[in-house]
């Protein structure tokens, strides 16, 4: 369950659960059609921070943190830096 309390007005850009953040080292770019375990890949940019919320390996299940939608896709862990 989801502890963190907002003040009233503020809205909640985060996923409910996640177990770190990461930041892209480099960029990729990774066709729609391609999937892994039955999720799509994320394409992202240097720089790009992601929600972290599942580990299998070396591939992270994540969420974009600029994306509105919070589309969850795969992102390769060795392209990626944890963020404390």
């Amino acid at each position: 369950m989801d502890n963190r309390k907002l003040e009233k007005g503020t809205v909640n850009t985060e996923p409910p659960m996640w177990l770190f953040k990461a930041v892209a080292l480099c960029d990729f770019y990774q066709g729609r059609q391609r999937q892994r375990d039955g999720w799509p890949w994320h394409s992202y940019a240097i720089g790009e921070i992601f929600y972290v919320i599942a580990e299998d390996g070396g591939y992270w299940l994540a969420i974009n943190k600029d994306d509105p939608k919070m589309k969850t896709a795969v992102i390769w862990g060795k392209n990626f830096a944890r963020l404390a």
